[in-house]
């Protein structure tokens, strides 16, 4: 197929630490945002916030237009993952996209 590119694929690894402020405004329950939920007060600390990996896959078959992929899956890590706000949801997240790319030029 003339015009056939396939830029590939690249896969990260990542690891992500919060400070106090961050996993305490994010994790963390305390009197004033606690609300009407009925959640136990929680200090959440400084620490390792999640572990993850991200794929993308670029695929040109066409000279301008392209396909884009995108798989991610993370996992939420000590404090971050042991909140009571997550004890109401999930603490694995995985995600999943597909869009079509156009690049100008040549």
């Amino acid at each position: 197929m003339e015009g056939f590119r396939c830029s590939g694929c690249d896969a990260k690894f990542f690891l992500t630490y919060a400070d106090d402020d961050y996993t305490d405004t994010y994790f963390g329950v305390n009197p004033a945002n606690v609300g009407t939920s009925h959640l136990p007060l929680y200090k959440a600390e400084s620490g390792l916030k999640n572990v993850g990996i991200r794929i993308v896959v670029n695929y040109t078959p066409w000279e301008q237009w392209g396909v884009m992929g995108i798989l991610s899956y993370s996992a939420l890590l000590e404090d971050a993952k042991d909140s009571p706000i997550v004890d109401e949801g999930d603490d694995t997240q995985t995600f999943f996209g597909l869009m079509a790319t156009y690049r100008w030029g040549k």
